[in-house]
């Protein structure tokens, strides 16, 4: 065994009938760390454990422990381990004490040694009261520490613990992790197997995550959650030249480095931010189709105009905001269904709203407020217009309100002019609202004071619309 390992093993496998419980697994365990082998159940995890606790035989491979050969010499082996198993293994008819006593002798202890070691033991593991008491009437958080107990009679050099908090209550949890961490402090090199991520990150200093009985993936837990879920963007230019202006871009956008494949002719860098771009993205995009299909308004005024229909309802006596109104609801109601296939197709590829219901509710009551706005923004454009066909043809006009705004980069990447007019569109306002309710937060909510206070910002400029357009949409519907 290399010098610095206490644990290693090679090309483990194992199977039971036709269940191939191991496939060659491959593990390393520095001396005085503790490695967390992550994985579902039937991953590998407890035959794992079984083969370097020397309780099973690999069907192949090669494994030592502290130096030792698992195979070779298996007794030697138990000298120098500790195993606490998936369930406590202690004699519910005994006391605490008198199970301490027993196995500590079982481990060849002298009967003063072993008297002392107990006692010793009860103490640390805060037992002391209960430990004249049968281990029966023990919650399953006691039996679990005395189990832990047992483990340390013999001062193990390594320590082999298979989800050892398993069915615990969180203060039991707790109490155990404090334990490991303290044995991990006094030296002793621990190999822990759980289903909780949660559990291997607070503990290991390494992680190992088993699936079908082979190691997938291992590093550090930092390592590890900064490999996983995090998206790239990935651009590739069709000359050469190219290369440097692309490279230049994705630097201002991305995060980190730019990789850059100049055979391929082909960049990556991570996804702006620091997480799943999915989340960051689908707020934008609940906004943008609410701004970009706006236009559909101006264009049936205008055409209702040209038809002759608005001429109609001007003869009738009723208010001159019954029509624009009835416009704007119109638009609104119609509008729902294309923020539900939005939605929708945000949910097949992975989105989430992380806030719960009423968040949720009002993010999407804000998009509404903002697009019931600017339809009377529409709405005023269609009773100016005279011909439907210019009127229909706004909409590439009004890409640019979403492309300079934080829909699909921070407004931090942007070169400072256009930066300005990101930061205090209410677009971007409006997107960095939906992000927050959502729970879906981007790179950052940005200096500007619309994006210190998004929610209030998109309120205040829907009102500002409002203001401004309801009294226009009434004089000039009212104009003969």
């Amino acid at each position: 065994m290399p010098p610095g390992l206490a644990v290693r093993a090679e090309g483990l496998t194992k199977r039971y009938g036709d269940v191939r419980a191991l496939a060659g697994l491959d593990l390393a365990v520095p001396t005085g760390s503790v490695l967390g082998l992550l994985g579902p159940n039937g991953a590998g995890k407890t035959t794992a454990v079984r083969v370097l606790a020397t309780l099973t035989a690999p069907d192949a491979g090669r494994a030592e422990v502290a130096g030792v050969d698992v195979l070779r010499r298996p007794h030697r082996v138990r000298e120098l381990i500790g195993l606490a198993g998936q369930y406590a293994a202690v004699d519910e008819k005994l006391t605490g004490r008198d199970n301490l006593r027993m196995f500590a002798r079982l481990a060849r202890l002298p009967r003063t040694r072993a008297a002392d070691r107990a006692d010793e033991l009860l103490a640390r593991f805060g037992l002391d009261d209960a430990a004249d008491r049968v281990v029966r009437g023990y919650s399953g958080g006691m039996r679990r520490r005395l189990d832990l107990a047992a483990s340390l009679l013999v001062r193990p050099l390594v320590l082999f613990l298979d989800e050892p908090t398993t069915g615990l209550d969180p203060r039991s949890r707790n109490g155990i992790w404090t334990e490991i961490r303290a044995l991990a402090a006094d030296g002793v090199t621990v190999l822990l197997t759980s289903q909780y991520l949660d559990e291997v990150d607070h503990l290991a200093d390494r992680i190992a995550v088993v699936d079908a009985g082979r190691a997938v993936a291992e590093g550090t837990p930092a390592a590890l959650k900064d490999a996983i879920g995090v998206p790239h963007l990935h651009l590739s230019v069709y000359r050469r030249e190219d290369i440097a202006p692309a490279q230049s871009m994705l630097a201002r956008i991305g995060q980190g480095p730019v990789a850059v494949d100049e055979e391929r002719r082909a960049l990556n860098v991570a996804a702006p931010g620091g997480g799943d771009y999915r989340a960051f993205l689908m707020p934008g995009m609940f906004v943008m189709t609410a701004v970009t299909s706006v236009t559909a308004i101006t264009g049936a005024v205008c055409q209702d105009k040209a038809e002759g229909i608005m001429d109609r309802f001007r003869s009738l006596p009723m208010s001159r905001l019954a029509v624009p109104i009835g416009h704007t609801v119109a638009d609104l109601i119609g509008f729902l269904p294309s923020l539900a296939v939005m939605v929708g197709a945000g949910y097949l590829i992975g989105w989430r709203a992380q806030n719960g219901w009423a968040a949720a509710i009002a993010a999407f009551g804000l998009i509404l407020l903002l697009r019931y706005a600017l339809s009377w923004a529409g709405t005023w454009l269609g009773l100016l217009f005279t011909d439907p066909q210019a009127a229909f043809r706004l909409t590439p006009l009004v890409f640019p309100a979403t492309m300079l705004a934080n829909t699909f980069v921070p407004t931090e990447g942007m070169p400072a002019a256009l930066r300005v007019i990101a930061d205090y569109n209410p677009v971007s306002a409006a997107t960095a609202a939906c992000r927050a309710l959502f729970g879906n937060p981007g790179a950052g909510v940005g200096d500007a004071l619309p994006l210190q206070y998004p929610i209030t910002a998109t309120v205040l400029w829907s009102a500002l619309l409002l203001a401004v357009f309801v009294p226009l949409s009434a004089r000039r519907y009212g104009r003969r």
